[in-house]
């Protein structure tokens, strides 16, 4: 009579495999949650905002989370000495820069950087294209926070003069650059203006975003299955049958 049976059994490689991916897949699986709650978040302030009646924006207004992607009604004096060029900024594909623009606030010390639109780049990046001027003392716009960037290496921009090219915007190293008491945040300018610069800004505020909150969720849901799977397999791969042969006629001796 043979007579089987599922023994455990140990093994280095599996373990080690297991103990990686198990953790691993927890944290990009949680953090795919936090991410999905964050977007959320935003996009329900940005729907509540978009939609309130339009800010006459002031210095006292320093607290980005709480205009942001209100619609705002700027007044003031654009500083035209002090202009950004913001790089590698695509439309449409092709290449080009924001022009940001520092404008002193209506009797105020305090200044806001304005995202006049965007410029083509032209053949030659060395030789930046010309910003067209304005005199516009007033402008309608949306607030937003500055453009996100995956990893700031070195400061923004190695020039002197301007107007200055930059390869992210960072408060404190513009706030030390132009002597301004800079408001933390962009004014992302609507409001039409002859000045050739193209304001689509469609991509910036558009709720639906290439990453939205279900991609994340969609995304953690991967991750916490190749947990379980992890697990499923572990198991599967360290368990073995094992099988044993019983003589009957000993068997039935040894009991009488």
């Amino acid at each position: 009579m043979r007579h089987s049976e599922l023994q455990f059994r140990h093994r280095w490689g599996l373990t080690l495999t297991a103990a990686v991916l198990i953790p691993l897949g927890l944290a990009l699986g949680s953090w795919q949650l936090q991410r999905a709650e964050e977007k959320q978040q935003r996009l329900d302030i940005q729907g509540v905002h978009m939609s309130a009646e339009t800010l006459e924006l002031q210095s006292s207004h320093s607290d980005l989370q709480q205009i942001r992607y209100k619609t705002a009604h700027v007044q003031g004096q654009y500083d035209l000495g002090k202009q950004i060029l913001l790089e590698n900024q695509k439309y449409k594909g092709q290449p080009g820069y924001y022009v940001i623009t520092p404008m002193r606030l209506q009797q105020s010390q305090s200044v806001v950087l304005i995202n006049r639109g965007w410029i083509a780049q032209g053949a030659d990046r060395q030789n930046p294209p010309s910003i067209p001027p304005s005199s516009s003392a007033e402008l309608i716009g949306v607030v937003d926070a500055f453009p996100a960037v995956g990893m700031k290496l070195g400061e923004p921009g190695t020039q002197s003069g301007w107007p200055r090219q930059l390869t992210y915007l960072d408060l404190a190293w513009l706030s030390r650059e132009t002597g301004y008491n800079l408001l933390p945040y962009l004014v992302y300018q609507t409001s039409k203006s002859p000045d050739g610069l193209i304001r689509d800004w469609q991509q910036n505020f558009q709720s639906g975003q290439r990453m939205t909150p279900d991609k994340h969720r969609g995304y953690a849901l991967q991750w916490y299955s190749l947990v379980v799977l992890t697990i499923i397999m572990y198991f599967v791969l360290s368990l073995k049958r094992t099988t044993t042969r019983q003589d009957n006629e000993q068997q039935y001796d040894k009991d009488q």
